[in-house]
């Protein structure tokens, strides 16, 4: 009867033994599945990081050069409002110059 029942806790040791291991390798396969997902993830967020970094750096060299093309075109702007200030101020010179002019040969007429 003592042999009997050996026998029967050795059985039932066996299958808790057996399923203990099945547990065990279930859950090292659970954490291999997660660790693998947990490193594609972080590879993805490594990767969106990345082109976060390449769009600042991309917005940062157009902003550069918009605010560089800007800062041409008021200068360029600043240069011919100057030339034209000159011009209208040499223009208006001119004018009262031939006005002045013909103010004289009209009075050089009259004598």
């Amino acid at each position: 009867q003592l042999q009997a029942r050996a026998r029967v806790d050795s059985a039932a040791r066996a299958e808790l033994e057996e399923e203990l291991r099945g547990m065990q390798n279930s859950q090292r396969n659970e954490r291999t599945t997660r660790r693998a997902a947990e490193e594609e993830l972080q590879r993805e967020v490594d990767a969106l990081r990345d082109k976060v970094r390449f769009k600042e750096q991309d917005w940062v060299e157009r902003l550069e050069k918009e605010s560089s093309a800007r800062q041409s075109a008021e200068g360029e702007l600043r240069v011919f409002q100057a030339t034209a200030r000159a011009d209208r101020t040499m223009s208006e010179a001119q004018l009262e110059a031939a006005k002045a002019e013909a103010a004289a040969e009209a009075v050089l007429v009259d004598l």
